[in-house]
């Protein structure tokens, strides 16, 4: 058993919360979180990890490693990993399982971090009963505040005292300690909806882990979740870049995904990013703006061992997005997916579903240009049109659990744009009202018998196409 002074660094199995028609971000796949790698950098003391999610534990599994390392202090995370905080799921029932397991095996302080915890501080601490909330960043004020012995910060909640949201220039950022992390553990490398054979076709990758080389963004999308903590777009320096992955390769880790807004902005940069990948062993992926690809691009990023690319061209029009801050020119960003395809075994795209009646409405949008109906923009802390969404709902604050019905509903009324037969707006605006004020159970209970809505083969099929269509 080790000291009091321990602080443990937990990530809860989030298979233990089975909310029916989840995001795509309540189950994702299994991945070492970087924000713990941040933390344990910044500890000056005695601490552990532990990832439930990872090693698929049982919050009694759980409870049984908390009672053995004893610790003071469990810091707990609402977020999958920091590639989430920015697209959150909207429950946290397995971080309050997390905390019971706490509860069970110690008398430690529990805090809370992640985007729920900064955002709706008040409602964490009454759901899954912790004794504070961390508000934002976790790299460098967080882990000093846990080793100077738990003082008060002007970033730490408790009850019935408020707190302000911790932001972290991304230049300052140290480099992450990725020893914390059991490599072990199934942390394949991250690719969306990818097949085994396509696997196969980039490279024989087998263990994959997060990084980051900027944060923040200079665009101003309407559906993106970024201020304030990852608002103002900045470089992390390359020496830091490769003090990090230096480490990767030790570990025996050979793919890294960058959870960068934009990973490929800024050619200068982004160079000297490339060259320094040039010179390892590891294959990438990235997430990027396809507009900004040019065959020579595509052909660097290939070069320093890309093997996957996700691509944004959120809208299908270039007037529509203008008119919701993206700024993209539709035919460049088509015209960067195939310079990508050309170099990169593996491209995805993400396509988003901004038709839906209240963000038509209210956005002035008469036609989104896909063909096939892609899922639903959900409304997230941080971004406008969460704050449109709870406005116009009569929410003072971000309501998670009405995001989360609201959430519900959007997965339904994408099903009717997909069955091509749709209600009428009036009646359709009738039917959401409907939904809307069921009872929680009697609204649970109908998504719960709509979960197969989530996988539409036709949809899967689709998506391989820009437009979503073959043809």
């Amino acid at each position: 058993m080790t000291s009091r002074a321990a602080i443990m660094l937990i990530t809860p199995n989030w298979r233990w919360d089975n909310t029916p028609l989840p995001t795509d971000t309540l189950h994702p796949p299994v991945s070492p979180p970087v924000e713990m790698a941040y933390i344990s950098t910044g500890l000056g003391c005695e601490h552990h990890y532990i990832d439930a999610y990872g090693a698929d534990l049982t919050p009694g599994e759980l409870a049984g490693q908390i009672e053995h390392f004893a610790p003071a202090t469990v810091v707990i995370t609402t977020a999958p990993s920091l590639l989430y905080w920015r697209c959150p799921p909207f429950t946290i029932d397995a971080v309050t399982l997390a905390v019971e397991a706490c509860r069970l095996a110690c008398a430690a302080e529990t805090i809370i971090i992640g985007p729920h915890a900064s955002f709706s501080p008040e409602w964490v601490l009454a759901r899954t009963g912790a004794d504070a909330c961390w508000l934002g960043a976790v790299e460098k004020d967080f882990p000093c505040w846990l080793s100077s012995g738990l003082r008060d910060s002007r970033h730490v909640h408790r009850d019935g005292a408020g707190a302000e949201i911790c932001v972290e220039h991304p230049a300052n950022l140290p480099a992450a300690r990725m020893s914390i992390f059991d490599f072990a553990l199934p942390y394949v490398p991250h690719m969306w909806c990818v097949t085994d054979s396509e696997r196969a076709v980039a490279a024989s990758q087998r263990i994959g882990a997060l990084g980051e080389t900027s944060r923040g963004c200079p665009w101003s999308c309407v559906y993106c979740a970024k201020a304030p903590i990852r608002d103002k777009f900045a470089r992390r320096p390359t020496a830091t870049l490769k003090q990090e992955w230096e480490q990767l390769d030790e570990l025996g880790v050979d793919y890294v995904f960058f959870i960068d807004e934009t990973f490929n902005l800024g050619n200068r940069h982004l160079d000297s990013v490339l060259d320094a990948l040039e010179e390892l062993p590891l294959r990438f992926g990235f997430q990027g703006r396809p507009e900004l690809i040019s065959a020579h691009q595509a052909e660097r990023l290939a070069a320093a061992g890309c093997v996957y690319a996700e691509l944004g061209i959120d809208v299908g029009t270039t007037s529509l997005s203008a008119d919701l801050g993206r700024r993209q020119s539709v035919d460049d960003a088509r015209s960067g997916i195939e310079q990508c395809r050309a170099a990169i075994p593996i491209v995805r795209y993400n396509r988003l579903n901004l038709s839906t009646l209240d963000y038509r409405s209210r956005l002035g949008i008469t036609d989104d240009g896909w063909d096939y109906p892609p899922d639903p923009a959900y409304p997230y802390p941080g971004a406008p049109l969460g704050d449109l969404v709870m406005g116009l709902y009569s929410r003072d604050s971000f309501d998670w659990d009405f995001a989360l019905r609201y959430s519900w509903w959007l997965r339904i009324e994408v099903a009717l744009q997909r069955s091509g037969e749709p209600p009428d707006d009036r009646e359709l605006a009738a039917e959401q009202a409907r939904f809307l004020a069921l009872p929680d159970a009697e609204a649970h209970a109908l998504a719960q018998s709509m979960d197969g809505i989530q996988h539409d083969p036709q949809f899967r099929v689709a998506n391989k196409y820009i437009r979503g269509a073959a043809a």
